[in-house]
C-alpha cells in the first residue's frame, strides 16, 4: 500500500489549492493507498540558516522546529501531493521554507527521493501559468525532484476564476491526480 504525504503550502484554510488537493486525497482513499496531510501553516518551520550543521551533526538538521518532526514523515513517505497557490510569481513563503528545509535531508542521504513520485497542484489569479509566474514554482519541483532522483508525474493547475465552478474539470484532474500516485507509479 502506498503511503502518499500531501503538503498543503497555502496560508488559508480554505484555499483553492486545498480544495483541489482535497480532490486528490479523495482519488488516493479510493485507489487503496494511504494518506497523511500536513498544512504547512500549522507548523513552526524556520528557514534554512545555510550553516551546513546537518553535515557534521547526528541530527538530521541543527534548527531546532516542527521539522524535526515532518523528516520522518518526508522519508517514510512513498510519494507526494505538493499543493500551493501562486504568491508574487511563486510557490508560497511556507511551502518554500519547507522544500529549502530539505537540503538537510539531502546531505545525510543524498537518495532521500530516489523512486519517490510527486504530484504538483498550483492555482493562481492570473489567466494562465506564465503570466502568474506559476510556471517558476512547477519547474522547481522538476528540478528538485529530478536532482534528488525522484519523479513529478503529473501537474495540475489552473487559474482561480475556473475553481469558482465545482463541477469544472480540475477537479476530476485532481483526482485523477491521486488515483494515478497509488496505481500507475514506475516506482
Amino acid at each position: 500500500m502506498r503511503k502518499i504525504l500531501v503538503i498543503k503550502g497555502s496560508p488559508r484554510k480554505l484555499s483553492f489549492s486545498a480544495s483541489l488537493a482535497d480532490k486528490a486525497v479523495k482519488g488516493i482513499k479510493d485507489a487503496g493507498g494511504t494518506v497523511e496531510e500536513i498544512v504547512l501553516e500549522n507548523y513552526n518551520i524556520k528557514p534554512c540558516r545555510a550553516c551546513n550543521g546537518c553535515e557534521k551533526s547526528e541530527s538530521i538538521c541543527t534548527v531546532k522546529d516542527d521539522m524535526a518532526f515532518l523528516y520522518n514523515k518526508i522519508t517514510e513517505a512513498d510519494g507526494f501531493i505538493l499543493a500551493s497557490p501562486v504568491y508574487w510569481f511563486n510557490m508560497t513563503a511556507q511551502m518554500k521554507t519547507f522544500i529549502d528545509r530539505w537540503y538537510a535531508l539531502y546531505m545525510k542521504d543524498e537518495s532521500f527521493l530516489r523512486n519517490k513520485t510527486a504530484g504538483i497542484i498550483m492555482t493562481y489569479a492570473d489567466e494562465d501559468a506564465f503570466s502568474s509566474g506559476a510556471v517558476n514554482a512547477l519547474r522547481t519541483f522538476q528540478d528538485i525532484f529530478n536532482y534528488c532522483q525522484g519523479h513529478v508525474m503529473d501537474m495540475v493547475h489552473t487559474c482561480e476564476e475556473n475553481l469558482k465552478d465545482k463541477n469544472h474539470p480540475i477537479f476530476e484532474k485532481s483526482y485523477e491526480l491521486g488515483q494515478k500516485l497509488v496505481k500507475d507509479s514506475k516506482f
